[in-house]
């Protein structure tokens, strides 16, 4: 069956911020240059007809590769960021200092969705946060013993 996990695939409308985010704030290495893609073989795939989409490729400092897609057409629907829609919910990410995430994301659009909080085992902070507002992000810092 499967034996690795190839990539996370990530639609937004905003493709320029989300890269520029995704490379100078959370330091992903960008191993793709943006690829216009239409035609049958795109059609196909995702079984839409006329489909025309940008897409690249980052990486995560642990391996993860990330999938970024922003649809020309058909466009895509907005909707309202929760935890609970369908699909994909969040991308969880490990950060080593919650004080440094804060001041690294400062005049980003990425806004916290309800409070940090110590999970109930103790072991980790964690929290939520919007990324222009299509996207959920959970932050999760391991707690020293």
């Amino acid at each position: 069956m499967f034996y690795k996990t190839r990539h996370i695939g990530v639609v937004t409308t905003k493709f320029k911020d989300c890269s520029r985010i995704f490379k100078n704030t959370f330091g992903f290495n960008q191993i793709t240059n943006k690829k216009f893609i239409s035609g049958h073989y795109i059609e196909n795939l995702v079984a839409l007809k006329k489909a025309k989409l940008n897409v690249c490729h980052f990486k995560t400092k642990d391996g993860v590769i990330i999938e970024l897609l922003e649809y020309e057409y058909p466009k895509s629907k907005k909707k309202k960021i929760r935890s609970n829609n369908t699909g994909v919910s969040h991308l969880a990410f490990s950060i080593e200092n919650y004080e440094m995430f804060k001041k690294k994301i400062k005049g980003e659009n990425i806004k916290p969705i309800g409070k940090i909080q110590k999970s109930p085992d103790g072991k980790v902070m964690v929290a939520y946060y919007s990324l222009l507002n299509e996207i959920l992000l959970e932050v999760v810092q391991e707690l020293k013993k």
